[in-house]
């Protein structure tokens, strides 16, 4: 089985129209879709890490699809097929941001535009937007849950991952819906945090010493 793991925060319209859109797409592949909140609620700002754990614990694939909720990549087969070789997949080399005319039209019609048109292209942050995972390999290494707000934990969790598993890339594109930014007042101590990741990666036993240092949501 293929778990598709969205976290999304219901009551944001913008938000909640672009999931809508994405989520019909996910239904159409049969695959089990784990839509996430923030369980804990943090005062200072939602905890996507947390979402992505519930969403991990209570999912049922082999194979964890973990997506945000504004993204989209077509056909996934080749990526999900390079899981048996592999235990962390990137689907995508590139991402295109649609600007904020350009996905109101799309949500207005109620079809993905799959052109580079409206937008501009960005360069892949390894871990953010969407990653194909062995279940296995996430939950021995769940997402850190110091996180607080928006940014940095998805680099984090990928530096992670890498060091623990091995990685393939694809060739697609990450097709990226406009929304308003989110929450940045932690933007500063999660990027602290996620340069610990980054400084850490690919060695074993550094990382081994710093993932213990995770909060007991994550144990």
């Amino acid at each position: 089985m293929i778990s598709v793991i969205v976290p999304h925060t219901p009551g944001i319209k913008d938000r909640d129209d672009i999931w809508n859109m994405t989520r019909s797409k996910w239904e159409k592949t049969g695959y089990e879709i784990v839509e996430v909140d923030d369980p804990i609620k943090h005062p200072q700002g939602y905890n996507k890490s947390a979402a992505i754990t519930k969403g991990i614990l209570s999912s049922s694939g082999d194979i964890i699809i973990m997506a945000d909720s504004d993204v989209w990549v077509n056909c996934l087969d080749e990526a999900i097929s390079k899981l048996s070789q592999y235990d962390v997949v990137v689907p995508h080399d590139i991402i295109w941001r649609f600007d904020k005319k350009t996905t109101q039209g799309i949500l207005a019609n109620r079809k993905f535009i799959f052109s580079r048109v409206g937008g501009n292209k960005q360069k892949v942050v390894k871990g953010g937007g969407m990653v194909l995972i062995r279940r296995e390999l996430a939950l021995e290494h769940l997402p850190d849950t110091r996180f607080i707000g928006w940014g940095a934990e998805d680099w984090a969790w990928f530096a992670e991952l890498s060091t623990f598993g091995t990685v393939w890339y694809g060739s697609k594109t990450l097709w990226h819906l406009y929304h308003e930014r989110q929450d940045t007042k932690k933007w500063e101590a999660n990027k602290k945090l996620a340069n610990r990741y980054k400084q850490c990666c690919g060695k074993k036993d550094k990382m081994e010493k710093l993932i213990i240092e995770k909060p007991c949501l994550n144990s």
